[in-house]
C-alpha cells in the first residue's frame, strides 16, 4: 500500500477551494464523488464548464486577464449585456470552455485503465500531464468557442451573430452536463 498517496489524497481532499469562483461547480460534484470515491484515484481541480468574457492586458498573459462576465450555468443575451456596461479599450475575448478535471492516479496502470474509460465515451482531449512527483490525468470535454469579441471599446459581432453564439453555447453546456452524468456513470461502476 502507498502510504504516500493516501497522506496526498487526504491532503488535497482536505484543501479549501482556491478556485476564483470559490466553489465547486455543482454539475461536477458527483463526478469528483465518483472519483474521489475510489481507492487509486483523487481530484485536485475541475470545472463544469463555463462562458467568459475575458479582458486581455497588454501583456497578453492569462494570469493578468481580467474577467468581466462568467457563468456556469445557462445566461442571456441580456445578462452578457449587463455586465459591460462600458466596452474596454483593451481586447475581449468571448470563450466557451468545456468541462475540465484533474485527476492522480495511484501507477501507470490506473492512470491507462482512466483514460481508456474517458475515451471510450469518445473523450479524446485527454491524457497525461504530470509523471514527476504525482501521475495526474487531465480529462476536457470537447467543444469550445473562442473569438474576439471587441476591441478599442468598439463590439465587434452583430447582436444577431452574439445572441446565436450564446445560445449555441447554451446547447453545448447542456451536452457537456450530459457527458459529465455519462461519465459519472461509467466511472461509479468500472473505475
Amino acid at each position: 500500500m502507498n502510504t504516500s498517496f493516501e497522506l496526498d489524497k487526504k491532503n488535497a481532499l482536505g484543501k479549501d477551494d482556491k478556485s476564483s469562483k470559490g466553489s465547486w461547480d455543482e454539475k461536477i460534484i458527483p463526478l469528483c464523488d465518483a472519483i474521489n470515491s475510489k481507492d487509486n484515484y483523487y481530484t485536485t481541480s475541475s470545472c463544469a464548464g463555463r462562458m467568459v468574457l475575458l479582458k486581455i492586458p497588454g501583456s497578453g498573459t492569462k494570469a493578468d486577464a481580467e474577467w468581466l462576465f462568467v457563468s456556469h450555468d445557462k445566461f442571456s443575451l441580456e445578462q452578457l449585456k449587463e455586465s459591460i456596461k462600458e466596452v474596454p479599450e483593451e481586447q475581449v475575448v468571448y470563450r466557451y470552455e468545456p468541462f475540465i478535471i484533474h485527476v492522480v492516479c495511484r501507477t501507470i496502470e490506473d492512470a491507462d485503465k482512466l483514460l481508456r474509460l474517458v475515451r471510450s465515451i469518445g473523450l479524446k482531449r485527454c491524457g497525461i500531464i504530470s509523471l514527476s512527483k504525482k501521475i495526474t490525468v487531465e480529462i476536457i470535454g470537447t467543444a469550445n468557442i473562442s473569438t474576439l469579441f471587441s476591441q478599442e471599446k468598439k463590439i465587434l459581432l452583430p447582436e444577431e451573430y452574439i445572441r446565436i453564439m450564446i445560445e449555441t453555447s447554451n446547447m453545448l453546456l447542456e451536452g457537456n452536463w450530459k457527458i459529465l452524468d455519462m461519465l459519472t456513470r461509467l466511472l461509479e461502476k468500472k473505475l
